[in-house]
């Protein structure tokens, strides 16, 4: 089929220069090509990827509804006890009325709370509007509001106020503390 001459002239034919240049050059880069997971693109995307899981980490957390905080003239009543202020405590105004013990508190809450005293009445109103929202010895809020806890001194006993989310409870005690003849008050958190 083919001669020795035809197979000799077919192996003396050679590309020129330039073009089994390109052609190894082609070559070479094809061989350097690294996979995607190794350039500097990849790199780049992946630590963006990084930074937003370090965000959603950070601001979860904070994302999920505190529960009902109190407030007594701006200071956060916590657990440990603190004194009630003097203007707080109300004279008797006769021989025959108890001295009353009446405490202004803020509450601060971002869901449905119930709110409840096992002695006195609550007054709750809207601190934008000064609209009532209930008086009595139990009720319902579901936004910031502003009450007042009116109890009767005369037995100084410890008395509670509930406030119920359907998370947790929160527990405001007022004891008196005889050593110091003032009412205290803490919160207690469930």
């Amino acid at each position: 089929m083919f001669d020795q001459k035809q197979i000799d002239a077919y192996c003396s034919v050679t590309a020129p220069a330039d073009l089994r240049r390109q052609v190894l050059n082609m070559a070479a880069e094809k061989a350097e090509r690294k996979p995607f997971f190794q350039t500097a693109g990849f790199r780049s995307l992946s630590a963006v990827a990084a930074c937003l899981v370090l965000m959603l980490a950070v601001t979860l957390p904070n994302s999920v509804p505190a529960g009902p905080e109190f407030s007594l003239d701006g200071s956060p009543v916590t657990a440990e006890a603190m004194p009630l202020p003097q203007s707080t405590q109300v004279a008797a105004l006769s021989a025959r009325t108890a001295p009353l013990v009446t405490v202004p508190l803020k509450l601060d809450l971002s869901e449905e709370t119930t709110l409840s005293v096992d002695r006195g009445a609550l007054t709750v109103v809207n601190p934008k509007t000064e609209d009532v929202l209930f008086i009595g010895s139990t009720g319902t809020v579901s936004k910031d509001c502003l009450l007042t806890w009116s109890i009767s001194d005369e037995t100084r006993t410890p008395c509670t106020l509930t406030a119920q989310t359907a998370d947790e409870v929160c527990t405001i005690i007022l004891a008196f503390n005889a050593d110091e003849n003032s009412w205290t008050i803490r919160c207690s958190v469930e």
